[in-house]
């Protein structure tokens, strides 16, 4: 039995078993473990706030929480301005959607397959926490470049040549339902993909950030 301890300190704080989650996180957070996956979400059952949560470690992150070390002091990358992590990271965020992310009419959840789950959109600051991928880290937004470079041994391509190794690293991560990761495509700062880390393919969902931004 896993307990998880709610990261929103304020407000909430409470410990609750994985029985108490509802049925998609419970099943989810038994694939995650199975799988050791570093980084998913699920929902407070007490409080019903999403939070981040560490499949190998079984420790959340959340709000209050978040960028704190064991010693309790903060991360020096949580305490700056994402704007300005994004900037030295050299990332170029299509302004549309920055603004959407720095506005008030942002939606964490997008429907973007019928009939299949909603995926979660990342925040701006969750765009900036690190995410370890095959032991290298990387920024979440910079999560495909991760993905590319494990796959360089394995692929020259997407299984479907969608996309280059090159091109796939390019390309923006900004939300993400179960291991599948939604993605801006790089070669024109619009289509949204969506990336399969099982298997290495991509799948075109028809959808754009004009859409997003405005649903």
């Amino acid at each position: 039995m896993i307990e998880i301890r709610c990261p929103f300190t304020q407000g909430c704080g409470g410990r609750f078993a994985e029985s108490d989650l509802n049925k998609h996180d419970r099943d989810f957070l038994h694939d995650a473990v199975k799988k050791k996956m570093e980084f998913m979400f699920i929902h407070c059952p007490l409080c019903r706030r999403r939070f981040a949560f560490n499949a190998v470690t079984l420790a959340a992150v959340g709000a209050e929480d978040a960028g704190r070390g064991r010693d309790g002091g903060k991360n020096e990358r949580q305490e700056k301005d994402p704007l300005d992590i994004l900037k030295e990271a050299g990332v170029d965020m299509p302004p549309p959607y920055l603004r959407y992310l720095m506005g008030g009419t942002f939606r964490p959840e997008a429907a973007v397959f019928r009939r299949e789950s909603e995926f979660s959109l990342y925040t701006l600051r969750e765009m900036c926490e690190d995410v370890r991928i095959d032991g290298r880290t990387y920024l979440r937004v910079n999560e495909l470049s991760g993905y590319a470079e494990s796959m360089a041994d394995v692929w020259e391509g997407t299984q479907d040549d969608e996309f280059s190794l090159q091109e796939l690293s390019e390309c923006l991560s900004i939300g993400q339902e179960n291991e599948r990761v939604l993605f801006i495509d790089c070669r024109d700062s619009d289509s949204l993909w969506v990336f399969h880390p099982d298997g290495g393919d991509v799948r075109r969902t028809g959808l754009t950030l004009g859409w997003l931004i405005g649903r």
